[in-house]
């Protein structure tokens, strides 16, 4: 009888090799391939297909990290000649992604600080228009300053850097408390008081809109300030001070009369700052200053005692 041995099976089967055989090497661990741009654009389409009112992107959807590892979700919807349509989301470290904000304009997120900035143009050179700068968070994208330059006949406006436009509404970091005295000075920085109805407690706050750097005092305490108004035949001049550490903070707003200041106008609405008395700052309010119920305040404060 003949016996036939298949190769290769039947060899070892046949006992050619004995019990020499090599054995079979395991098959090595597969390792699938990352995802590939078109991949993740095709499952970010997806989840994104009711952004641009049901048009979904327009292109490929853009993701930055965040505080609290969520990432900033940017989604293009139309592009114009100079700007285009755009809405913000924000995607948590876990759930789902929830929709913050819709723009016209260029925007653009600001890796230094974490903010978002957009420029609606109102025309091609972008001299003039409206300047927006937003804070982010893991849950939340929130308007800290809104700027606004109007646009020259014929030539270009001369001031083109956005950053600087006059200021419109800056944050509000009275945080829904009542905003008695807020400006903008020379530097561009904002000095703000705000505080509860009743003068309870005050909190001040000087620095860049959104990003302050000083606030005294730091919590909602009760109030640490004074308050007082002069009045003369033609002018009343109303003060809200405080004292932090060796210096003195005194926010005023004078209308008429003699001048406060040697070389000064009779109009002067601003913070003084003194320190051991003698005063080593005066800063004016370069636009024009919200005051409501400041004097109303500093009356209440001088009745009440605060007043030294």
């Amino acid at each position: 009888m003949r016996v036939y041995c298949l190769v290769p099976l039947a060899f070892v089967g046949c006992g050619l090799f004995g019990s020499d055989a090599p054995t079979p090497s395991p098959a090595p661990d597969v390792v699938p391939p990352a995802p590939t741009a078109d991949a993740v654009d095709a499952v970010d389409t997806a989840l994104f297909a009711s952004a641009c009112d049901g048009a979904g992107p327009s292109g490929p959807v853009q993701r930055d990290p965040v505080a609290g590892g969520a990432e900033l979700v940017e989604i293009s919807c139309e592009w114009f000649a100079y700007q285009g349509t755009y809405e913000l989301w924000l995607q948590p470290a876990e759930g789902e992604p929830v929709h913050q904000l819709n723009r016209l304009g260029v925007g653009s997120l600001d890796e230094a600080t974490g903010q978002w900035t957009n420029l609606e143009k109102a025309r091609g050179p972008g001299d003039c228009g409206v300047f927006e700068r937003f804070a982010i968070t893991d849950s939340a994208i929130t308007v800290l300053e809104t700027r606004e330059q109007s646009c020259s006949n014929g030539d270009e406006a001369p001031n083109i850097d956005p950053n600087t436009w006059p200021l419109v509404n800056p944050s509000d970091g009275c945080e829904g408390a009542k905003d008695y005295f807020r400006c903008e000075v020379a530097s561009g920085k904002v000095v703000q008081l705000c505080g509860a109805e009743d003068g309870s407690w005050m909190t001040y706050q000087f620095g860049p809109a959104g990003a302050p750097e000083l606030v005294y005092p730091p919590d909602r305490s009760p109030s640490q300030f004074n308050g007082g108004q002069q009045m003369w035949a033609r002018a009343q001049a109303d003060f809200i001070a405080f004292n932090n550490a060796d210096h003195q903070y005194i926010l005023v707003d004078k209308i008429g009369g003699a001048p406060m200041h040697e070389g000064e106008v009779n109009n002067f609405t601003g913070v003084v700052v003194k320190k051991d008395g003698q005063e080593v700052a005066r800063l004016g309010c370069s636009n024009d200053p919200q005051t409501t119920g400041f004097a109303a305040l500093a009356g209440q404060l001088q009745a009440i005692g605060y007043n030294d």
